[in-house]
């Protein structure tokens, strides 16, 4: 893989403690479980869900603007130690009191301030015409933990109990920590005042891409909540075919061939990736009779999230500038959790009268046509910002000779 950043020690250290510290928010998949076991039902494991949400969403503000204000790399250290706090205090957990409340929102509040400044970080430090490359092949170290804390997980639990899962997540944080205070500091761009989260997140040069983020919004919300059930409510032996399908295929094109959206373009691959999404759902809608295709189905949907996820987000990070580029990250991460709060509960309602293939087939329709509608309002967007020269850099910078 040509490309020196990709062997440069900052890459290779921001890459492990993002990879360390997704272990840990792998290994959360089984939170529920523990929480039913201190006493608390499905209905009040929603509710804790959602108000760590809510809690996340409420900081991001705050969090794109300490990133431009101050740095990256110190919203990467409080994330990861907040995650840390949050798995020690998961193992003095013994009821579903307030500590548990508690613990779950500075969980939620940690991988928000985590997950944002990581990818920021490295959007800054990318070369600008390889910025989706690398946006891309960081992004394997989150897609690699979705396997490995699962399974670290059940091995875990297999032996001891949740109050040991928490400690051990509790030390890939440290881990994670210890590498992020070798990191140099990003941020903070002397000379460029940043115009703030709302600001950006109003701007009309961004709001094409916020449309394009809620397509990605629906896209998560069948994939990582809807599957799961459609599998076991069609009687079907396991997800993991659809995941595993998924997952490699995501990380194999992101490794190999990486390089493509900077070299055709990043706004060029994004529609036809976003059919290649819905057409996963399509396959689908076949029922459960196609249980033989649910890889590929994982297969055209890992190709999607392969492409729309790092396209979008070096779209977003480039053409906000510099001096927003931590308001804009910020900004792109809770459009993606207010998209998934508002399009879950409407999908799942239509499961419940329609059934899955129509939710299947529905949601393809509306990313298909939302991918139209999306070059069609950034088109304008484009021409009008070209013409009165608001921009100081182009939206989507040539890859270099």
């Amino acid at each position: 893989m040509p490309g020196s950043f990709l062997t440069a020690r900052w890459f290779l250290v921001v890459f492990a403690a993002s990879l360390a510290t997704e272990v840990t928010h792998s290994l959360m998949i089984h939170l529920p479980g523990f929480m039913l076991d201190v006493g608390m039902n499905e209905a009040g494991i929603g509710v804790v869900s959602g108000v760590a949400t809510a809690v996340a969403l409420i900081a991001r503000p705050w969090i794109g603007r300490t990133m431009d204000i101050r740095s990256r790399r110190l919203v990467i250290r409080l994330g990861v130690a907040l995650l840390a706090v949050a798995c020690i205090g998961y193992s003095f957990v013994t009821t579903s009191g307030p500590l548990l409340w508690s613990m779950r929102g500075l969980q939620a509040l940690g991988d928000a301030m985590s997950y944002t400044a990581f990818f920021t970080y490295v959007a800054d430090r990318v070369p600008a015409g390889r910025r989706t490359q690398g946006l891309a092949i960081f992004g394997i170290s989150g897609l690699a933990p979705i396997g490995l804390g699962t399974v670290l997980g059940d091995f875990v639990l297999a032996r001891a109990d949740y109050h040991a899962m928490f400690l051990v997540g509790a030390g890939f944080c440290a881990l994670a920590l210890g590498l992020a205070f070798t990191l140099e500091s990003t941020g903070a761009h002397a000379g460029a005042a940043p115009r703030g989260f709302m600001a950006v997140l109003r701007s009309r040069r961004m709001r094409p891409l916020w449309f394009g983020t809620a397509l990605l919004a629906v896209a998560f919300s069948v994939v990582f909540i809807y599957v799961k059930t459609y599998v076991e409510q069609s009687g079907l032996e396991s997800v993991g075919p659809f995941f595993l399908s998924y997952a490699a295929t995501a990380v194999a094109l992101r490794l190999f061939f990486g390089w493509v959206p900077d070299r055709v373009g990043p706004r060029k691959l994004l529609g036809p990736a976003l059919a290649v999404y819905a057409l996963s759902f399509l396959v689908m809608a076949t029922g459960p009779e196609g249980a033989a295709l649910l890889p590929l189905a994982g297969l055209l949907g890992g190709t999607g999230h392969a492409i729309v996820f790092p396209v979008l987000l070096a779209m977003v990070t480039t053409r906000s500038g510099a001096a927003d580029r931590g308001g804009a990250a910020a900004a792109f991460t809770a459009v993606l959790d207010l998209g998934g709060i508002l399009f879950a509960p409407l999908l799942g309602l239509l499961i419940i009268q329609l059934g899955y293939p129509v939710m299947f087939v529905t949601s393809a329709m509306v990313i298909l046509v939302g991918a139209a509608v999306f070059y069609r309002l950034d088109r304008a967007e484009v021409a009008e910002m070209l013409d009165t020269a608001e921009l100081e850099i182009h939206p989507y910078p040539a890859p270099p000779a």
